[in-house]
């Protein structure tokens, strides 16, 4: 803390002793904010967050500044305040729900998007932010940015980041965000950012969004399948996934770019909850010699009538390779299955895979 506002602390809890029997003198702290904004503008933003602090809670402002964070290059802001109890504004840095992750490559993408970000929030929960911002992840590497709001009152929306490794490049990736949107909009989400690319030396797929549902998030997922040497097998086997499939509910599947592999891979993206209560979502190879991929798929489309007809919840069933072109062509299920997670249709040698659950 800097030795000005270090002195009206200690100027408050000495001096101030009706307000500090009445409840106490508090330090909201804003973390994050960059130093590149000079602690002269700092101290400018934090005084008219403040200024909006008080007003919207209530409480005696007593000042407000900025410090410098000189080892990592940041500033925080502070607002000091007398209350009867301490103030816990809404903030996105304790209601975003699961994994943080980046969005924005540049201050100017950020900022597009923060406008859009707050009026969501009002729109959603009637809350006005006293303080908005963009800041760096980390002033190592290329920039990145994420967006911060604060505001005082109660609401049950809540921000939500989730993060699903893909590995590969998706093909169609503005297909594959919009078909996840309109999915996302359907149970009650709304997304405010997609980012794909590298995350923890990972290729990632990952939204941000908004709900007021009280349930636990959604979590985005991915699961990558078989390979193929060209995008048209590829496609042709998305399209003959779909035909076997035997539940309404459907995933995101899409051809990923395999450079270090060999030609394209299948993905499958979905929203983990999306599928109902305690289920999940898992895969199996089932076991068999296809001449190649046309009679594959025709004995695939055949045990999907099967396990229709058993009630089995079919999302597909792909025909494909190992990533090596000369490896036979292999037929793997996905299925969405409860507890304990067993076929009801008697498939001899096929093994429930675990590789990947909800």
């Amino acid at each position: 803390m800097t030795q000005h506002l270090r002195y009206l602390v200690i100027y408050a809890l000495v001096f101030l002793p009706n307000t500090a029997a009445m409840g106490g003198v508090f330090t909201y702290d804003i973390t994050s904010m960059d130093a590149d904004l000079g602690l002269e503008a700092c101290n400018s933003v934090m005084s008219d967050a403040a200024g909006k602090f008080a007003t919207d809670s209530g409480v005696k402002l007593i000042n407000s500044g900025c410090e410098a964070d000189n080892l990592l290059g940041r500033l925080t802001g502070k607002i000091v305040y007398s209350a009867s109890q301490r103030v816990s504004p809404w903030s996105t840095t304790s209601t975003t729900y699961g994994e943080e992750t980046e969005f924005y490559q540049s201050r100017q993408q950020c900022e597009e998007a923060l406008a859009l970000e707050v009026q969501l929030l009002k729109n959603m929960s009637s809350l006005t932010p006293f303080i908005s911002f963009c800041h760096k992840i980390s002033e190592i590497g290329p920039p990145r940015y994420r967006t911060r709001i604060d505001a005082i009152g109660e609401t049950n929306v809540r921000r939500y980041e989730s993060v699903a490794v893909t590995n590969y490049t998706p093909h169609n990736l503005n297909a594959v965000v919009q078909n996840l949107q309109a999915q996302a909009e359907a149970l009650g989400l709304t997304t405010v950012a997609w980012y794909f690319g590298p995350i923890r030396s990972q290729r990632s797929l990952s939204v941000a969004y908004y709900s007021e549902r009280a349930e636990s998030p959604f979590r985005l997922l991915a699961k990558n399948s078989l390979y193929f040497s060209t995008l048209p097998e590829c496609e042709a086997a998305i399209v003959a996934f779909d035909q076997t499939r035997t539940t309404a509910w459907t995933g995101v599947p899409s051809c990923t770019v395999a450079p270090e592999k060999v030609g394209f891979q299948l993905n499958l993206n979905w929203w983990d909850r999306a599928i109902g209560a305690d289920l999940v979502l898992r895969s199996t190879l089932i076991p068999g010699i296809h001449a190649n991929l046309i009679a594959c798929r025709s004995a695939a489309a055949e045990l999907a009538a099967q396990l229709g007809q058993d009630g089995e919840k079919i999302v597909g069933i792909v025909c494909g390779r190992d990533s090596n072109p000369q490896s036979p062509i292999k037929m793997e299920l996905i299925g969405i299955w409860g507890h304990p997670t067993k076929l009801k249709s008697a498939i001899p040698g096929s093994a429930l895979s675990h590789s990947f659950v909800r």
